[in-house]
Order: structure tokens, then C-alpha cells, then sequence
């Protein structure tokens, strides 16, 4: 079965879910906020029970079993990066909710290859409201959910096989540059031999001098926010392992150094409590 087959070539209904990125969490109704980025959804997902998510508008015209496109929002996002089904509507305390379940072989396929941001942007009409009538542009969301030409996603999804790369194609974007002199700058003001802000790693010490200036320069405030002069105390210095860790959560509201190495930090010592309990056992073993 392929993509093709899990979806209709016409709905009269259609919703796209919109989660909000402005606070870095986005509501489910009063008192529960969850992560807006992949990472959030996963677990909402994995915990087997999606939602009661908060509802603005439609909650009368949608119906169980409807397709529900989840969108992350924001330029730096996901994009469309799954597909759930309305199991049920609920009204408490005057708010008006909704549960979901998962399309698993749909949502595999997109958390893979999601529909781009951009293109939502483009092709669907802007609205501030979270539950977006979308069935007007299912044709078009539905090619780009298949993607035709390219190996099936949910055949992706499914196996370990592996797929040519490296076909060539035309891309336009809109980017944040970033200063290729900052970098120079910030770490010709670090004290030599550079060291990672976080995890202590020296390339020229561990690996040699020829790999000396290696580490990335991290932005703690990202250039996609905004453009502007930073200054040399807006930046820190990271091995390529910690700089994507920062990032790895949140494009967009990365975690500050200080969070990571006391992440790092109690796990080491929570693996060196590891080993000495260990070696006590074997010990009176």
C-alpha cells in the first residue's frame, strides 16, 4: 500500500491544526502546554492519548474522523509534520477541545519529508486561528504529501533500505545571513588554545594543532529573530556535538550553555554512580 492508497483524491472536509511557536510552548487548554517543536509532538504521540487540544474556531463544522493536517508554525519550524484523525469533541469549563488519533503510517511519512513552511505559507490563506479550514487546497497538500517522482515516503517509513542521493535541483529561500567576520572576532578573543563552552573539548590538544580552529561560534540569540548588531558577549564558543544539542529542541529558543553543561554534568556524574555501585557489587560478588 502506498501513500496514494491511505489518501482520498477528495475530502469535503479538511482541517490544518496551527501550533503556536510565539512562547515556545502552545496551549491544550488550561494549565497544559506542550514543547512546539518535533520533539514535543513525538512524545504527545508516543503517549498514546492526543490531546484534548484547544480549539478557536470550526469545533461545530468538524466531525470524527476528519483529516487534521498538524502544522508547527514560524519560518524556522517543520512545516506540516503529521496527520491526525478527529476522534472526539469535548466542552469543559467553557473551553472547547478536541482528541485526536494518529494516522501512524501518514504521520511517519511526513515527520520524514514535511510538507515545508514556506510552501503552507504560500499556497494556503494566512489566519490567526488554530483550526484551519484547508479542504479548498486538499488536491495541492495532497500531491505534496505524495511527492511525486521522488521513492514513496511511507516505503521510507516502513524499511531500512537505502535511496539514491545527490540528485541536483533549484531551490529558492529566504535566509538570515549571518557576518563571516563575527566568528574571526569572537574567538580572537578567546584565550588559545580554543576550548567548547560546554563539554571542555580542545581540538588541538585532543585530535592536534591542524584541527585548532575547528569549534563553531554559537548565535544565543538567533540571527532568524531579527537583524542587528550583536555583541561579543552574545556568543558562545561550541564543539559541533554541543552547538547542534543547543539547537537540537528548539530552533528557535536554543538551550543556554549553562543548561547544557549542567545537563552534561549530572549525567556523567550519574554515570560514575553507575560505575561505583557496579563495582561494589562485584566486589562483595
Amino acid at each position: 500500500m502506498t501513500l496514494a492508497d491511505l489518501l482520498p483524491e477528495k475530502l469535503d472536509r479538511c482541517w490544518m491544526y496551527q501550533l503556536n511557536p510565539d512562547k515556545g510552548t502552545f496551549d491544550l487548554g488550561k494549565g497544559t502546554e506542550v514543547a512546539t517543536n518535533l520533539e514535543g509532538l513525538r512524545k504527545e504521540i508516543v503517549s498514546g492519548r492526543i490531546g484534548p487540544w484547544y480549539v478557536t474556531q470550526h469545533f461545530d463544522d468538524a466531525v470524527e474522523g476528519d483529516f487534521v493536517l498538524i502544522k508547527i508554525g514560524g519560518r524556522d519550524r517543520d512545516g506540516a509534520v503529521a496527520i491526525f484523525r478527529i476522534k472526539r469533541r469535548l466542552e469543559r469549563r467553557g473551553e472547547k477541545l478536541v482528541e485526536f488519533v494518529n494516522e501512524e503510517d501518514l504521520t511517519s511519512a511526513l515527520m520524514l519529508d514535511p510538507i515545508p513552511w514556506e510552501w503552507l505559507r504560500t499556497n494556503i490563506p494566512k489566519s490567526q486561528r488554530n483550526l484551519v479550514d484547508v479542504a479548498p487546497y486538499w488536491p495541492e497538500i495532497r500531491r505534496q504529501i505524495i511527492r511525486t517522482g521522488e521513492p514513496d515516503a511511507l516505503d521510507r517509513a516502513r524499511t531500512d533500505e537505502l535511496y539514491p542521493e545527490g540528485k541536483r535541483k533549484f531551490v529558492n529561500s529566504l535566509r538570515a545571513e549571518r557576518a563571516a567576520g563575527n566568528r574571526d572576532a569572537v574567538l580572537a578573543k578567546r584565550a588559545q588554545p580554543l576550548t567548547c563552552d560546554v563539554c571542555g573539548f580542545c581540538p588541538a590538544v585532543d585530535l592536534g594543532q591542524q584541527f585548532a580552529d575547528m569549534l563553531e561560534v554559537h548565535h544565543l540569540k538567533p540571527v532568524a529573530i531579527e537583524e542587528r548588531t550583536p555583541a561579543k558577549s552574545d556568543f558562545a564558543v561550541l564543539c559541533a556535538r554541543c552547538h547542534r544539542a543547543a539547537h537540537h529542541l528548539d530552533l528557535l529558543h536554543p538551550l543556554k550553555p549553562s543548561a547544557l553543561k549542567r545537563l552534561l554534568s549530572e549525567r556523567r556524574m550519574a554515570k560514575v554512580r553507575q560505575q561505583l555501585i557496579e563495582k561494589k557489587r562485584r566486589a562483595r560478588g
